[in-house]
């Protein structure tokens, strides 16, 4: 495949040299340098292929004139009449369109927008769509674009304001289709226990003193704040959290400013307890613990486990500790939901709990213990943990398998075997019967009900990595 380009400018079929010129002159008046908020810059990316001082690629006229020439040319939507296009050309595909308000050009490659929407051209599609309130992020690869949704939140130094990235969307060519690649990316900052309890003691000073005009500002940054703490150390600081509303003297606007907060707050304990997504490096396995482990544990006991920067550190950085708690009259590990520990499998209460091993030694594991962020620790082996490798647990450890949207079952472990159609319903699922290579064999049978391992269908074969990557998801119980 080519090169995929990304080119910025205001597309109108009437008069298009002269809105292109103008658009140009725009861009230029409000490109800066990078200010480090985008990620590094792809290699394969040409910095040569510009018009010199427009801030936009250089085909910019013929992708215009290519998209307009087709029999049914490519807009934007009536809700975003007025925005500035965005288009990306993918070879055998149709383009996207890209709709949004241009807020920031910062190069030719990274570009800010707010009220955005993606849309597949010539095609009742949306890839994204975002609100009024939602700003994004595009930055522009040799193969694919990253559509990276943000907040500005007090999570700088200082608690002083600073770009959050809260979900990133890829999207790239593959298989004659735009294929989507959604990822969690929220991670505010990792608080010590004295550190919460300031805020905790801040947010008292505020709702009982009242909040006066001129503190406002303080007030919107101090729910934002308690978040963080309440990520970090949930139970205290999510109670104060969650109920601030009501115990300080909010106006309306604070009311909506706390919403949001919630809402966000929801969203990344949901997402952020899911298995990882494909951008992760697949590794060698997981780690989890032995069989009968938490059924076995008792009240009292207390079980840790150190995760070093390297195995040459005498101390580790952090603890990975399984605890009793009172409130859940179980075991429990200790920080599950706080900003730093994203598993690969979080089900603790199911007795599943594993993290992903990207490498291993005789002696140690390298785990991943944030997806979200892909934050890596060495463990030293030691029980109750144990290694699973992939193919083991992928047949062996979980209730169902499936390909990645976009990917499809084969008749032969192969990419250039034939297609095998297939539709499962709420209570069918593919199981995985045996790995070979890269593959998986798969079944699809009946699950969670009456008729439970009933086989429908003849076996087939999905790619479960490739390139160093997970090309299949999977679950663990009903």
């Amino acid at each position: 495949m080519s090169s995929q380009q990304i080119t910025a400018g205001a597309i109108v079929a009437v008069i298009l040299g002269a809105v292109i010129l103008a658009y140009s002159n725009q861009s230029s008046g409000r490109a800066q340098e990078n200010d480090g908020s985008a990620p590094p810059s792809d290699p394969a990316v040409s910095s040569t292929g510009t018009d010199s001082g427009s801030g936009r690629p250089a085909s910019l006229a013929q992708t215009i004139a290519d998209t307009l020439s087709r029999p049914s040319s490519c807009e934007c939507r009536d809700r975003y009449k007025g925005a500035d296009p965005f288009m990306v050309s993918f070879e055998d595909v149709d383009p996207v369109m890209f709709c949004g308000y241009v807020e920031e050009v910062k190069s030719p490659r990274v570009m800010y927008a707010g009220e955005f929407g993606a849309l597949a051209c010539r095609r009742d599609t949306t890839f994204i769509e975002y609100g009024a309130l939602t700003r994004a992020r595009l930055d522009r690869y040799s193969d694919s674009v990253r559509v990276t949704r943000y907040r500005n939140l007090p999570y700088g130094p200082n608690w002083e304001e600073r770009r959050v990235d809260i979900e990133a969307n890829v999207l790239r060519a593959q298989e004659e289709k735009v294929h989507m690649t959604k990822r969690w990316v929220f991670d505010p900052p990792s608080l010590t226990a004295a550190e919460v309890d300031s805020i905790l003691q801040r947010a008292r000073e505020l709702s009982d003193g009242g909040i006066d005009t001129d503190e406002v500002g303080q007030a919107e940054d101090m729910i934002y704040i308690l978040m963080a703490a309440a990520i970090s150390h949930p139970g205290k600081a999510e109670q104060t959290f969650l109920e601030y509303r009501e115990s300080a003297p909010f106006y309306g606007y604070l009311g909506e400013i706390h919403t949001r907060a919630s809402s966000l707050y929801r969203q990344h304990r949901e997402k952020a307890s899911k298995p990882a997504s494909d951008e992760l490096p697949v590794g060698r396995g997981v780690l989890g613990f032995e069989e009968g482990f938490i059924l076995d544990f008792e009240r009292g006991d207390s079980l840790s486990f150190g995760l070093h920067a390297d195995t040459a550190d005498a101390t580790p950085d952090r603890l990975l500790t399984v605890y009793w708690e009172e409130k859940i009259t179980a075991p429990y590990i200790r920080d599950l939901k706080s900003a730093w520990l994203v598993p690969e499998v979080d089900a603790f209460t199911y007795e599943k709990f594993y993290l992903r091993v990207v490498d291993r030694t005789q002696t140690w594991s390298k785990v991943i213990v944030n997806n979200a962020t892909r934050k890596a620790y060495w463990l030293r082996h030691r029980a109750p943990l144990e290694f699973t490798p992939w193919p083991e647990f992928l047949t062996d450890k979980t209730l169902c398998v499936s390909p990645h949207s976009g990917r499809q079952l084969r008749e032969e472990p192969s990419p250039d075997a034939s297609v095998q159609p297939y539709k499962l319903s709420d209570s069918t699922c593919l199981v995985a019967l045996e790995a070979q290579g890269e593959w998986l064999r798969v079944q699809k049978q009946r699950v969670c009900g009456s008729e439970w391992g009933k086989a429908q269908g003849d076996p087939a074969w999905i790619r479960w990595q490739k390139d160093g990557t997970l090309r299949a998801t999977y679950s663990l119980t009903c």
